[in-house]
């Protein structure tokens, strides 16, 4: 365990953490994963700096990866989709893992910074 600027982070082959998301009109409370390999790789000045950046535009963010889903899968994708985890590269990419009810082998992926791109979680991951 580590203490950040975001509270206490558990570490469990990365460091985890916890935060309420509303999508869709629904609230749920999601892991946040700070990519690491070791406890003491601690988090990358990347990864606090694109996580902050996130929280100050926290419902801003949420409304383009809804917006995006809708684009990319239809107004469906608010059933489809059941968000999993936030995901925070050490290099500093933000993304959303998402089970996909189409695909249950598979998933999918929203990263929002810092670009937009959408793929498969076996292509990101």
């Amino acid at each position: 365990m580590i203490e950040s600027k975001f509270g206490e982070l558990e570490f469990d082959f990365g460091y985890y953490t916890q935060l309420e998301v509303n999508l869709f009109s629904q609230s749920q409370i999601v892991p946040v994963d700070f990519s690491a390999y070791y406890e003491n790789d601690g988090i990358t000045e990347q990864q606090e700096s694109v996580y902050s950046h996130f929280l100050e535009e926290k419902d801003k963010q949420l409304e383009k990866l809804q917006a995006l889903l809708i684009a990319e899968f239809g107004i469906e994708s608010k059933q489809r989709f059941s968000l999993s985890e936030l995901y925070i590269e050490r290099t500093g990419e933000l993304a959303f893992l998402f089970d996909d009810s189409e695909n249950p082998d598979e998933g999918i992926v929203v990263q929002l910074l810092p670009k937009v791109l959408i793929t498969s979680q076996s292509v990101y991951l």
